[in-house]
């Protein structure tokens, strides 16, 4: 990237699209989480505060060093972080570092901060495979180099779906995977098997844990599960039916007083359709897709092949989790647990984030 000259900076248009949604986050989760955090805090803004200091503070700061620290050093140390990454989801699973919430061993605990590994290794793969794809080039079409890059996507995907138990996180990283596997020069073939190994092993998470099941089941045919299955899904839709055409009004949202499960997190988006109706809903959801097309701007401009690979595996994460999220909210999915970038409570996810568009920040500054 030495021999492409800067231009103008960062891009513009791409930072301000981040921190407009980085406020609309704070603002919707203050509304979505107050009685909550009232409830189990005796503090309305328990839920904000703690956003801002372990998300959103730490993240703006690191968004600001990836964007200007030199973009080599993620070359560099892209394999190591995928060492690094694997090691911590590995610890995940064991006490004393592990945590297990809701029966599902997701959690780091570094004493003063909690952490969700599944983040890092979403990007880390990322890097990782950009930088194979980039060193081996044509050479990736060989047994040997597919056997490596499989053991890579296959390591991560396994700990998540199947020691985690976080099938929508290992869906999210191998599809990811696929995107970059889609721009590299590997032979079409070797993709082909690769995708149906992944569906295949897909169908074996959901048919072989019961709650996966029982989720899917539930989105299929609501009408046959308990009230306590399908209480999820009413109250998503509830929420959303409220807000009608222009909403109820911010702060004004009945269902997150108890009603909607993980109100700042999982139905987050119920809670922001409930309180500013179709219109609010439309123009969030184009928030995201000027985002995501302006990273696709950016991937036409950047003649850099690791670059290249970083841009579009970014495209499939944003696109993929939000379209999940949304999704479940309006029974268009099952049930996944999967967050919505940049809005959804949660410390860990809002740093990597902002750690991914830092580096993208960074690209930019190369575009042609």
């Amino acid at each position: 990237m030495k021999s492409i000259p800067k231009l103008n900076g960062i891009d513009s248009p791409f930072i301000i699209a981040i921190g407009l949604l980085l406020l609309v986050g704070l603002v919707i989760l203050q509304s979505a989480s107050g009685p909550v955090s009232n409830d189990k805090y005796g503090y309305i803004y328990y839920e904000l505060v703690n956003q801002l200091v372990k998300g959103v503070l730490p993240g703006i700061a690191i968004f600001f060093l990836f964007a200007y620290i030199k973009f080599n050093l993620f070359r560099k140390f892209a394999i190591f972080g995928w060492i690094v990454a694997i090691a911590l989801n590995i610890m995940a699973l064991f006490p004393p570092f592990g945590v297990t919430v809701n029966g599902a061993a997701r959690w780091l605990d570094i004493g003063f901060f909690r952490i969700q590994p599944a983040e890092i290794l979403k990007l880390s793969i990322i890097l990782c495979l950009a930088v194979i794809f980039t060193q081996l080039g044509k050479k990736i079409n060989n047994w040997w180099a597919v056997l490596m890059v499989s053991f890579i996507i296959g390591l991560g995907a396994i700990i998540l779906v199947e020691f985690q138990t976080s099938l929508s996180n290992g869906i999210i990283l191998l599809a990811i995977s696929l995107s970059i596997l889609f721009q590299s020069k590997i032979n079409l073939r070797f993709i082909v098997i690769l995708a149906i190994i992944a569906t295949i092993l897909v169908g074996f998470a959901l048919s072989n844990e019961e709650f996966r099941g029982k989720r899917v089941n539930t989105w299929l045919s609501p009408e046959q599960a308990t009230p306590d299955e399908r209480m999820q899904i009413e109250n998503n839709l509830i929420a959303v039916g409220s807000g009608g055409l222009t909403g109820v009004g911010l702060g004004e949202s009945r269902q997150k007083f108890f009603y909607l499960p993980e109100a700042s997190t999982d139905s987050i988006f119920a809670v922001f359709a409930e309180e500013t109706g179709f219109i609010g809903s439309v123009l969030l959801i184009t928030l995201f897709i000027f985002i995501i097309a302006r990273i696709l701007w950016l991937h036409s401009k950047i003649s850099d092949e690791f670059s290249r690979y970083i841009l579009i595996g970014t495209v499939t994460w944003i696109a993929l989790q939000t379209l999940l999220n949304i999704a479940t909210t309006i029974q268009l999915a099952p049930v996944t647990g999967v967050t919505l970038p940049f809005i959804s409570a949660g410390g860990s996810s809002t740093i990597v984030f902002c750690a991914l568009f830092g580096i993208i920040a960074n690209i930019s500054k190369y575009r042609q």
